[in-house]
């Protein structure tokens, strides 16, 4: 059986980021891969999902500081040589959620450069600062495949020479919610969602 590490935001008391990997484990399982997932907290939900979908959680995330969790990642890298490496959906390669975040995120690439590193349904940036912008162009350089949600995304990837493919949410990896969608009749009627972000500065993101 392949061996996928699931890595992002779920776990964080997000509903969204939990449905989004429990869809990717999901098929995962379902096409014989073992799924492991590392996140930096759990909630109950996230808890309920991992038993339901048979997933391993590995703690890589979880540190007290640098060295420890350089230690976590070769720890876990000696017991676990993955297939891939699969950073799911959302908006967290961005400065708001902090240099040292997009660097654990980097050295993850790094230490798994062996696997497939695949990143899903990416919302990248905002980038206010020059290292925060080379640590994200070296992080997505280590990637085998990139999608994203948002044309903003794709111009800012393309901008850096990196390519990348402009497909969408990873919510809308669930099959049976699209089939849904397209066998109502909606008439001549024009759906929106809005999804707000309550960070300052995501207004040319919406």
């Amino acid at each position: 059986m392949k061996k996928v590490l699931l890595i992002g935001a779920q776990g964080m008391d997000n509903l969204g980021d939990d449905y989004m990997y429990s869809k990717i484990a999901t098929y995962l399982k379902e096409n014989n891969c073992t799924v492991y997932a590392s996140n930096t907290k759990t909630d109950f939900y996230f808890e309920d999902l991992c038993k339901k979908n048979d997933v391993i959680q590995i703690p890589i995330l979880q540190y007290k500081n640098k060295v420890d969790l350089i230690c976590r990642i070769v720890k876990e890298y000696m017991k676990n040589i993955f297939d891939a490496v699969i950073f799911i959906g959302g908006g967290y390669t961005n400065d708001y959620f902090g240099f040292h975040w997009l660097m654990q995120l980097l050295l993850i690439t790094l230490a798994y450069r062996k696997s497939k590193i695949i990143f899903t349904g990416q919302t990248v940036g905002p980038v206010f600062s020059k290292k925060s912008e080379r640590v994200l162009k070296t992080l997505y350089k280590q990637a085998d495949f990139i999608s994203v949600r948002d044309s903003e995304s794709h111009e800012l990837l393309s901008s850096w020479g990196i390519d990348n493919k402009l497909i969408g949410d990873d919510a809308f990896l669930d099959t049976e919610f699209k089939l849904k969608i397209r066998n109502k009749n909606v008439g001549n009627q024009k759906r929106v969602v809005i999804v707000p972000k309550s960070f300052p500065g995501y207004e040319k993101y919406m």
